[in-house]
Formats: structure tokens, C-alpha cells, sequence
């Protein structure tokens, strides 16, 4: 029986991106709410991608600032570089917790879209952040053991930046295409009596688009997460209905066994750590330094919208840093984490801390916290989305009509005392 803890703690780090990861960044993209994350794409998208990457520099940032003054332990000498690497895995997300609380207690559907949204699509960038601050800090120990000349600096992080911009627009559109290829062969392919067949091809996207994609040397988390939301638009629509109902119940069972894994292989890596892998100065401002990259990445991007629907409130944007919980795609990241300089065991160790702190008693403080900022609950999705199309129908000022309502009582007041 002691083969079996062994097998967790031995748990190659390959198969976390591999194998349990797809299922869940598919499913995020295959459950997203599209009409409502279509209309908030602007902020969903600039919290995702811009915040991300504010809150792995900035938490970086942070760290490296503290090691210069000694504070991170007398023991623990981590590069800026190394730091930087471990900014951007804290940076990604796990937001399954407050989700599943949202999704009970029937929160505001804009608030959903914008947590889900933003939760799904900051994994992605996150991991593909990571993957390049990872090959960078390799190359950079490499070139550093390998001759005694200096490293050119520019040429490489502008390398890797082309790189990132690259998979960044390409990874997308070969979802894109996958998953209309997929959509075409359903609707002509009359696999509606095979039923066997069609739901066996239905499910293939959650793992053939991401292997496709990290042969092409593209991001495989980006093309899988994107093939998830068209799969929905372009798939869905050309199966029957029992193909549906029994692919959305097989996304969820695999994504939700994914997580299971690596929870598990957590919970075991734990029992199992050294005592001496951590670093407890480093441990603590570590967590701090996550609250304070998650803030950074939300609160400065706050930016003023004219539409009523569009708007982000104050007490939407405290929920949203306090959402960035640390899980599943955190560690995985910190399993796959360089160990040019030896220090891999101190960044595991310090993640560990900061999932179960976050998973555990932030997760649990999600539902006081939206009582105490007054968040709507007991919204009826349903009625919601009717009033939200229903208003989208209207055009021009009346769109806005609400606002001037005073303005016309006013008005009318005026004109009745001066003419009558």
C-alpha cells in the first residue's frame, strides 16, 4: 500500500498539462455564458489579460524587492528572474469555490459573467506567461553555465514577447477552426442515428485541439480554452439533444475529476514535504505578495462606462480580487517549475500554503462577504436575460431612458405651472 502515496508524490509534472488540465480549461470555455461574456469581452478581457499580467509582475516585483533587503531568509537567494516565474504561476486563478457559491445563492448575472469570465480566461494567460518566463529563466541558466559571456538581454525577452504575441492570436483561431471543421462534419456527417459515434466525435475536442496546437510549438491552454466556447456555438447546434444533455454531464465529470487529481496529489505532496523545503519568511510574504499582485491586477483597471449595463461597481470589483483564489492550475504550474538554480521545492512548498489558505478560508468567506457588500442574490437568470434582451431592443436615447426620467417629471411640472 505504500506504492500508492509514492505513485502521487512521484506524480510526473507532464501529466498535469498533458492530461489534467485540458478538461478543465475546455469546460470553462464550453460553460461560459456567451451572449453576457461577449458584451462585458472588454472588461472580462483586460482584467484576464492585462490584469494577469500586472499581478505577476507586480507580485514579482514585490518579492524581488524584499530579497534585496534580506527578508525573504538568510537560506533561500532566489534570481529576480526565478521570482518573476513564480509571480506569474500565483497569478493564475482557481476560482471553482466562489463559482459554485455564485451559482447557488443566484448572484447578479453580470457579476457571474465578469468572475467566470475573467477566472477562465486568466488561467490561459497565465499559463502561457508562465511556460515563457519558464523557457526564458532555462535559457537564461543554460547560456550562464555555458560560457562566461554576458546574455543578450533585449534580444531574447523580445523573442519570447513575438513568441507570446503569436500564440496569443494564433491559438485562438485554430480553435476556431477545429471547432468549425467539427461543426461541419456534424451537420452533413448524419451521425444523429449513431448515437454511440456521434457523442464519442462530440467529445474528442477536449484533448485532439490542445495536442494539435503544442505540436505546432502554439499555446495549447489558449487554443483548448477557445475551442471550448466555439465547440458550444458551432458543434452544439448540429447534434441531437441527447448528445448535449450527455456531453455537458462527460465536460464536467472530466473537468471535475481533473481538479479531484490534482487536490489529491496536493493533499499528498503535502503530508509528504520535507520540512526543511520551507522557507517560512518566504512562505509568508509569498501570500502577501498574492493579495497584493490580485489587487493590483483589478483595482487600477477600473475604467468609466457610459452604458448602464456595462457598468462595474465598487463592491463587484472587491469580490472580484477577493475570487482570485490560488488552486488546480497554481500548482501544476509550480510542479513544472524550473530547477536550474534549486529552488524548486522552496516554490512548491510556498504555493501549497497559498492554495490551501485561499481555498480554504477565503473560499469560505465568499458568501459573508457578498452579504456584507450588499450583492443582489435570488436573481432570476431567466427573467434577467429577458429584461437584459429586451432592452438591448431598444435604440438610441431610450436605451438610456431611465436616466432622464426625473429630468421629463421635472420638465412636465415646469411646463404645467407656467401654462396653466
Amino acid at each position: 500500500m505504500r506504492a500508492l502515496p509514492n505513485f502521487f508524490l512521484l506524480f510526473p509534472s507532464k501529466v498535469f498539462f498533458l492530461a489534467l488540465l485540458p478538461p478543465i480549461l475546455f469546460n470553462s470555455g464550453y460553460q461560459l455564458q456567451r451572449e453576457l461574456f461577449y458584451r462585458h469581452f472588454g472588461a472580462i478581457a483586460l482584467f484576464s489579460i492585462g490584469g494577469t499580467v500586472l499581478s505577476a509582475f507586480g507580485a514579482g516585483g514585490f518579492l524581488w524587492f524584499l530579497s534585496t533587503k534580506g527578508w525573504l531568509g538568510d537560506a533561500f537567494n532566489p534570481t529576480p528572474l526565478e521570482l518573476l516565474t513564480f509571480g506569474a504561476l500565483i497569478a493564475a486563478t482557481d476560482t471553482v469555490s466562489v463559482v459554485g457559491v455564485l451559482q447557488r445563492k443566484r448572484v447578479d448575472p453580470h457579476l457571474f459573467s465578469l468572475v467566470f469570465g475573467e477566472s477562465a480566461l486568466n488561467d490561459a494567460v497565465a499559463l502561457v506567461l508562465f511556460k515563457t518566463l519558464a523557457d526564458f529563466l532555462r535559457q537564461n541558466a543554460m547560456q550562464n553555465y555555458d560560457n562566461d559571456n554576458n546574455i543578450d538581454l533585449y534580444k531574447n525577452v523580445g523573442k519570447y514577447l513575438l513568441d507570446l504575441l503569436v500564440q496569443c492570436v494564433v491559438s485562438p483561431i485554430l480553435g476556431l477552426v477545429f471547432a468549425s471543421l467539427m461543426g461541419l462534419a456534424f451537420k452533413h456527417g448524419r451521425m444523429r442515428d449513431h448515437k454511440v459515434l456521434e457523442l464519442s466525435l462530440y467529445i474528442m475536442p477536449v484533448y485532439i485541439p490542445f495536442m494539435l496546437s503544442e505540436l505546432l510549438e502554439l499555446s495549447g491552454m489558449i487554443t483548448i480554452f477557445f475551442t471550448g466556447i466555439f465547440a458550444r456555438r458551432y458543434m452544439e447546434p448540429n447534434v441531437s439533444e441527447e448528445t448535449r444533455e450527455y456531453a455537458r454531464i462527460i465536460f464536467r465529470l472530466l473537468a471535475f475529476l481533473a481538479e479531484v487529481c490534482i487536490f489529491l496529489e496536493l493533499g499528498l505532496s503535502v503530508c509528504g514535504m520535507h520540512k526543511g523545503h520551507f522557507s517560512w519568511p518566504f512562505v509568508s510574504w509569498a501570500f502577501v505578495a498574492a493579495l497584493l499582485g490580485r489587487a493590483i491586477g483589478v483595482y487600477p483597471l477600473k475604467i468609466p462606462e457610459r452604458k448602464r449595463d456595462k457598468i462595474i461597481p465598487v463592491k463587484f470589483m472587491h469580490l472580484l480580487w477577493f475570487a482570485g483564489l490560488r488552486g488546480a492550475v497554481a500548482y501544476a504550474c509550480a510542479r513544472e517549475f524550473p530547477d536550474v538554480y534549486g529552488h524548486r521545492d522552496e516554490f512548491i512548498a510556498a504555493t501549497m500554503v497559498i492554495v490551501v489558505i485561499t481555498i480554504v478560508l477565503m473560499g469560505g468567506a465568499t458568501e459573508p462577504l457578498m452579504d456584507r457588500l450588499g450583492i443582489r442574490m435570488n436573481v432570476d437568470n431567466d427573467e434577467y436575460m429577458r429584461a437584459w434582451h429586451q432592452q438591448r431592443k431598444l435604440k438610441g436615447k431610450l436605451l438610456h431612458f431611465g436616466t432622464y426620467v426625473y429630468i421629463y417629471i421635472y420638465i412636465n411640472i415646469y411646463l404645467l405651472l407656467c401654462l396653466g
